[in-house]
């Protein structure tokens, strides 16, 4: 067989191996799920997927470092259509927002290994990665005098992250489509308590400076 078809074939085995596993670790849990399954539902042998990846938490480790991989490069892609950090803002939390309500089980999932088990760095760097995205917005946001100086990053980006995952969680339980409105709000509530407080007009701060005189010679 040539190496090339030899390499798509090998790349083929590891994407069905990848997608049954993320389908039966949701549904199992990590302690349930059986690599003899997830061999099944790839169309091969259990043995085979021991080639691939050597123990349960090595295929596990792989599935959410591609994970978050593919979702920290898609987010990029997503915030380089703009230019204006505010606008960047709003691209990102619409993706994120639709990224959650798309794959809630399985975040669900790697939630609970991260805490249950001892979860490589390596794929806790890709996480971070991730939610870096927000922290670059938010600095170059800083930058441009759009968001004031001297906040907690880590606040801001708490507020930004948790209020969509609350809310895709909202969505999720109740069964709706997507409310229109949750991005638009959540920029707006952003705004109000990190943008940058405009700088006060020189005409009223003379006008401000005038009343004052004139109450003081009234004293």
């Amino acid at each position: 067989m040539p190496d090339t078809a030899r390499t798509d074939r090998s790349e083929d085995r590891r994407r069905a191996i990848l997608k049954a596993a993320r389908e039966v670790f949701i549904e199992a849990g990590f302690d349930g799920a059986r690599v003899a399954e997830i061999g099944r539902r790839a169309g091969i042998a259990e043995g085979t997927v021991y080639i691939y990846y050597k123990t349960k938490s090595a295929l596990m480790e792989a599935l959410l470092a591609g994970f978050w991989q593919d979702l920290t490069r898609n987010a990029r892609e997503t915030v380089a259509r703009h230019s204006d950090p505010l606008e960047q803002l709003h691209a990102l939390a619409d993706y994120h927002l639709t990224s959650v309500i798309r794959d809630l089980a399985f975040l669900d999932l790697a939630a609970k290994l991260r805490k249950a088990y001892s979860v490589d760095p390596e794929t806790r760097d890709f996480l971070r990665a991730y939610v870096a995205v927000f922290d670059e917005i938010y600095a170059a946001g800083v930058a441009a005098g759009l968001f004031r100086a001297g906040q907690p990053a880590w606040i801001a980006r708490d507020m930004f992250y948790g209020t969509l995952e609350y809310s895709a969680r909202t969505i999720a339980l109740r069964g709706d489509t997507r409310p229109t409105g949750v991005v638009d709000n959540l920029i707006q509530a952003f705004k109000s308590t990190y943008g940058a407080k405009p700088a006060l007009d020189e005409t009223l701060v003379s006008r401000l400076e005038a009343a004052i005189s004139q109450l003081e010679k009234r004293a």
